[in-house]
C-alpha cells in the first residue's frame, strides 16, 4: 500500500512537471516578441494590422507553425524561406500589396488554405499546380480576366476558388 502511494505520488509529480509545457503546446500568438520566446509552441501567429512591409524573418524559427495570418498589412513579397515551414496549412495575406505569388510558396505541400483576396496580384505562375492539398484559394477583389480565371481553375481542379466577377481587363 505504501509503495503504491509513492508510485502514484511520483506520477503526479511527473504530470505536474510536464503541465507547463503541455499548456504551451499549440498556442496562438498575437505578438511576435512573445512568440519568439516560445518558438516550439507557436502553431498559429496572427499579426493583422501591424503595418508590416515585409514578412518578419523571425517567423522562420516557428517550425510547427500551421496558421499564419498577416492580413491588412503592406506586404508586397512572399519570401522564399516561407517554404521551410513544412507544417504550414493556412496563410492569410488579405489586404496587402502582393503583386505575385512566389514559386517558393507553391512548394509548401501542406498548404490547405491560401487567402490573398484584395491584393494587386497580376501574375499567376503555372507552379500553382504544385499545391495539390490546397482546399481553399481566395482571390476575391482582384482584377482577373475570364481566361486567367479559367487557367487558375485548371491548375487547381480540386480546390474551391473564390473569384470576383471576371474583369474585362487583360492580365499578364
Amino acid at each position: 500500500m505504501k509503495l503504491n502511494f509513492v508510485i502514484n505520488g511520483l506520477v503526479i509529480l511527473i504530470i505536474m512537471a510536464a503541465l507547463p509545457n503541455a499548456l504551451q503546446a499549440g498556442k496562438t500568438y498575437f505578438n511576435l516578441e512573445e512568440a519568439i520566446n516560445h518558438p516550439d509552441s507557436v502553431e498559429k501567429l496572427v499579426l493583422r494590422r501591424q503595418k508590416l512591409k515585409s514578412i518578419p524573418e523571425q517567423i522562420r524559427k516557428f517550425k510547427h507553425l500551421k496558421t499564419l495570418d498577416l492580413g491588412r498589412n503592406y506586404i508586397d513579397q512572399i519570401p522564399s524561406w516561407l517554404a521551410e515551414l513544412t507544417e504550414l496549412e493556412v496563410i492569410v495575406l488579405d489586404n496587402n500589396s502582393l503583386e505575385s505569388i512566389s514559386p517558393e510558396l507553391c512548394q509548401v505541400k501542406s498548404l490547405k488554405k491560401l487567402d490573398v483576396w484584395n491584393n494587386n496580384l497580376g501574375y499567376f505562375s503555372d507552379e500553382l499546380a504544385q499545391l495539390t492539398h490546397l482546399e481553399v484559394f481566395d482571390l476575391r477583389a482582384i482584377l482577373i480576366d475570364q481566361d486567367q480565371q479559367n487557367t487558375i481553375s485548371k491548375l487547381l481542379p480540386h480546390t474551391k476558388i473564390y473569384f470576383s466577377p471576371a474583369c474585362r481587363c487583360k492580365t499578364q
